[in-house]
């Protein structure tokens, strides 16, 4: 998946791209599939060959957790309509930060899970096109970086996957 998100981590610059390799299931969906303790992980070969694309490109990235929600307002603790703001929402960002979340965005996880669950090989990277910790802000900030680390990311995955995945 190529998409943007809303960084949480302050080191996380507008502009720059998140590679996910594994995302916090806020979201209802893969709990239809499976139980909510069930990790939803990248395939490692797959962040590995985004991980070289990024740096053979000189992309600014860093790899780590996203979290996805189903809500682009409360679920990611902002107001909803009329000022709606749940409790649990005051501390949701605090609460990712301390667990080392990078960002917001709404699909990784169930694309994570489906594909543990059915043998398919999935990632996911962003483009950073918000910092809610340091309220910057750029519109498809990112995005072609992002689509430019997944192609060569791509062009770069078959040393990474075993002679059987190639087939």
């Amino acid at each position: 998946r190529v998409g943007t998100c809303g960084a949480i981590h302050p080191a996380a610059k507008v502009g720059s791209v998140i590679i996910a390799d594994a995302a916090v299931r806020l979201e209802g969906t893969s709990r239809e599939y499976v139980m909510e303790g069930y990790p939803a992980a990248a395939a490692p070969e797959v962040v590995m060959a985004l991980k070289e694309g990024a740096a053979s490109l000189g992309k600014k990235s860093m790899t780590g957790v996203a979290c996805s929600t189903d809500s682009f307002y409360v679920g990611q603790a902002r107001r909803g309509y009329g000022g709606y703001f749940p409790s649990r929402s005051k501390t949701l960002i605090s609460d990712l930060r301390a667990a080392k979340v990078l960002c917001f965005e709404m699909e990784s996880s169930i694309l994570f899970t489906l594909g543990r669950l059915f043998g398919l090989k999935t990632a996911a990277l962003f483009g950073v096109v918000a910092n809610r910790v340091t309220n910057e802000f750029g519109v498809d900030a990112g995005v072609e970086d992002a689509i430019a680390v997944a192609i060569e990311g791509i062009r770069r995955l078959p040393k990474y996957l075993e002679p059987k995945d190639l087939s």
